[in-house]
């Protein structure tokens, strides 16, 4: 088999991590030039195998490392076979991929006609990348430019890289950059919308409930916070750190519920006012673009909506395990001692039209019975009706455990529970139509 060329396009990159040596981003990539091929030994058993099946479309990782580099990995199970292409860049080239995120982009690369290793049923191949580019790429910025962009993150956050606020600030710093890169006019406004990233952030940090020695410090801007801490021991400058940028982490609010743990004490829930102003905040920028930020507001107010309406269920307490179940068993013993004495009074009756227990006193007796089993209970089937709802409100808010996803979905999904009785908060939608405007345009 001679050495083949393969074209690849990602049209966007779905999920990418940044900071620290495991920084990488990956997308689906499509063979736009037909399916693979591979060159293997004849006595590679399994491996032979690769040779009857094709592989159309792979993951593509683009990960930053000091030798550059790209490796081809396929795994067989003698059915299908899955691919990834990882490519190692250096720290600049990187830095421009998480620039463009949604950039398309296209690779060309060779199989060399050699052998290929096989370990553990993992055909791996160094290949080599023939060309590799991307929309804006060629234009992005260099690394002197990136380094000033960390200093420029410094008044906002504890650190430019690694924790939540910190992704959630160079999102939305690159997306000012960019978009005066497309429209120089708005360079005027520059200082107007970092001062709305300021107080997003700060109002972020406001909302998060702390124990009352640490709220003093972590309310402290990121300059006063540095002074503050430096009088600390290194574990507790470390330990007030981590929480001083983590605002926000996905709680399932099903579990909460089911635990009866759903009393604002026990929930860790962001203040919802305050989750609501940062996102008019945000929203009150159309400039302003973070898939981060957009999750953690969208999560946290979809979870304090879903503990809210547990709450207003008088006839649900919390503070004991499975309120639900405990609701049932009670309501089926309740149930249950109501309808024995309906059929002692039922009895009576009989017994009085009838004391002989002949044909009338069953005919009453069981006609009166029968009437009530069947006339159905309107408190129990409206009671049924909100378990159901809140049950669908907690599965719709656990869709968000996952960062990356499905925004179109997400608002159909919410759209069907709101028709049942549910209300979200109106901010959620619009930080919904924002990204999933913001997807269509990337699609295009």
């Amino acid at each position: 088999m001679q050495d083949k060329r393969h074209d690849v396009e990602v049209p966007g990159f779905q999920a990418y991590t940044f900071g620290g040596e495991e920084a990488s981003l990956k997308g689906q990539g499509t063979l736009t030039s037909g399916s693979l091929s591979f060159r293997t030994r004849p006595d590679d058993g399994l491996m032979a195998a690769l040779t009857r099946h094709h592989v159309y479309s792979l993951d593509v990782v683009v990960a930053r490392r000091a030798e550059p580099g790209s490796v081809l990995q396929v795994f067989n199970d003698g059915d299908t076979a899955e691919a990834t292409l990882s490519l190692y860049v250096s720290d600049e080239q990187f830095r421009a991929f998480v620039e463009h995120p949604s950039s398309v982009l296209k690779i060309g690369f060779r199989s060399p006609d050699d052998d290929a290793h096989l370990v553990d049923g993992i055909y791996t191949r160094d290949v080599h990348i023939v060309f590799l580019s991307a929309t804006q790429y060629l234009n992005a910025p260099s690394v002197d430019h990136y380094r000033s962009f960390d200093a420029e993150l410094t008044p906002f956050i504890l650190r430019a890289q690694g924790s939540q606020l910190a992704r959630i600030a160079r999102e939305l710093l690159e997306s000012v950059e960019r978009g005066i890169r497309e429209r120089p006019v708005e360079a005027s406004s520059r200082g107007a919308h970092l001062h709305t990233i300021a107080s997003i952030l700060s109002g972020l940090r406001s909302a998060v409930p702390r124990v009352k020695a640490d709220a003093a410090v972590l309310l402290e801007d990121p300059d006063e916070f540095r002074k503050r801490i430096e009088a600390l021991d290194k574990q507790e400058a470390e330990r007030l750190s981590n929480l001083y940028d983590n605002v926000w982490q996905h709680k399932w609010s099903a579990s909460l519920i089911q635990s009866g743990k759903f009393e604002q004490a026990d929930t860790g829930e962001l203040s919802t006012d305050t989750v609501d102003e940062v996102a008019r905040d945000y929203l009150s920028r159309p400039m302003f673009s973070s898939a981060a930020l957009e999750w953690l507001l969208i999560d946290a107010l979809l979870f304090n909506e879903t503990i809210a309406f547990a709450r207003s269920i008088a006839w649900l307490p919390p503070g004991k395990p499975w309120p639900q179940f405990r609701y049932q068993v009670l309501r089926s013993g309740a149930w249950w001692f109501k309808e024995a004495i309906r059929l002692g009074l039922t009895f009576l009756l009989a017994q009085f039209v009838d004391s002989g227990h002949g044909v009338g006193f069953w005919v009453i007796m069981g006609t009166i019975s029968a009437v009530r089993w069947l006339r159905p209970d309107p408190t129990i089937n409206e009671r049924a009706k909100v378990l159901q709802l809140l049950a669908d409100m907690s599965t719709v808010q656990n869709s968000l455990q996952i960062f990356d996803f499905n925004s179109r979905l997400l608002r159909d999904r919410l759209y069907d529970v709101a028709r049942r009785g549910a209300e979200f908060n109106q901010s959620v939608y619009s930080l919904l139509d924002k990204r999933i405007a913001r997807e269509d345009v990337t699609r295009r």
